[in-house]
């Protein structure tokens, strides 16, 4: 499976899990409303994973999406009680959903890969690409949110 087969399928993952895990439609950013990431007050959260396979995930937002992701996650009516670990914990949450699934679909149900718990990242760490990663920026709720996949391709018998 190359990288583009990869790419496609986890946009799919993304776009049926924040769908349904969390009530919110997304569609891909243009590139010209991609912000600029020394500016961009954004949350980040990742999550590693090890098996045949190894690597990581991580998903940035600002707290405005965090707010409605949480209100959805939890059937909240009102967004002004949500503490800021309740808006890590949703970002987190959501995280782990579309990592497991975009495991699955990519490696099939076979393989077992253990997830380490989803992290806080520091500010302003979002990593470079290699060769084997790559950014998907959407917009959701009207916010730029950006996942960073660094997944190895699997391999061929």
């Amino acid at each position: 499976m190359v990288k583009t087969e990869i790419q496609s399928r986890t946009l799919s993952v993304i776009a049926n899990v924040m769908g349904s895990g969390a009530f919110i439609l997304i569609d891909r950013l243009d590139e010209i409303a991609i912000p600029n990431l020394d500016k961009w007050e954004a949350i980040g959260v990742g999550l590693t994973y090890t098996g045949p396979q190894k690597g990581a995930m991580s998903l940035w937002a600002p707290t405005s999406f965090m707010k409605t992701l949480c209100a959805n996650m939890l059937g909240a009516d009102d967004e002004s009680g949500l503490t800021t670990g309740n808006l890590v914990d949703a970002l987190k949450e959501i995280l782990n959903m579309v990592l497991g699934n975009v495991l699955t679909e990519v490696y099939g149900n076979e393989p077992v890969f253990d997830l380490d718990l989803p992290q806080l990242l520091p500010a302003k760490t979002i990593s470079t690409s290699t060769a084997n990663s790559f950014r998907l920026w959407f917009s959701a709720e009207g916010e730029p949110i950006m996942f960073l996949v660094e997944i190895e391709p699997p391999k061929t018998k």
